[in-house]
């Protein structure tokens, strides 16, 4: 895990010697065994992962992404620079808004609110060729999930229970997934979640679908 604190120095559970080092951060993502930061001149730092990390001529970055062995840069004008083999789909893919990233998967938010999968590996290839709308991505190892402009949310995964439960979901404003769980929280800050609950990821409010 790791994190951005105020005063743009980060903090890391895996690569803490190093990364504790790093200064002028504006953006940091934590991938399975490295991580990786944009600073304010729009160089990208990376320790922890020899293929992951092969950034040092990147320029112009205002976010990254960080998944297993995979690094992907969104540039300012929205075009993708990725590292890692399993990131190469993607490499060069404009008027990008957003990306998500897991073990088994890489979304890509379109700026016309359009999202594309891609598989890494052995994962599922999940549809999203029917969304549109979007303004956020969350992608797990079996279920992305879409927040629209108008609150709902968009699922598709392997387990149907998942994506049942999530288009219920109405007035949210932040979504999340990881493996095979999806959480979100509504306007009034109150939490929702699908899929495995297993340690305790998310905790229902009242139910799993909120009130219209």
């Amino acid at each position: 895990a790791a994190a951005l604190l105020r005063n743009g120095k980060a903090v890391d559970s895996s690569n803490s010697k190093t990364v504790n080092g790093w200064e002028d951060v504006t953006y940091i993502a934590a991938g399975k065994k490295h991580t990786a930061a944009v600073t304010g001149d729009g160089k990208v730092k990376c320790t922890g992962s020899d293929k992951g990390c092969d950034v040092s001529d990147w320029s112009n970055i205002e976010k990254v992404y960080a998944g297993d062995d995979i690094t992907i840069g969104l540039t300012n004008d929205g075009t993708l620079r990725t590292a890692g083999g399993n990131a190469n789909p993607v490499s060069g893919m404009d008027n990008v808004a957003d990306v998500s990233v897991s073990d088994s998967m890489i979304a890509v938010l379109k700026k016309d609110g359009t999202v594309d999968t891609y598989v890494i590996g052995s994962g599922t290839k999940l549809s999203t060729s029917d969304w549109s709308d979007i303004t956020a991505i969350a992608a797990g190892d079996t279920v992305i999930a879409g927040l629209k402009k108008d609150g709902t949310v968009e699922c598709s995964a392997s387990d149907d229970s998942i994506s049942d439960a999530v288009s219920q979901w109405k007035r949210m404003k932040y979504i999340a997934a990881n493996g095979n769980t999806v959480v979100g929280f509504d306007s009034s800050d109150n939490m929702y979640g699908a899929g495995d609950n297993n340690d305790g990821q998310y905790t229902n409010t009242d139910s799993s679908t909120p009130e219209p």
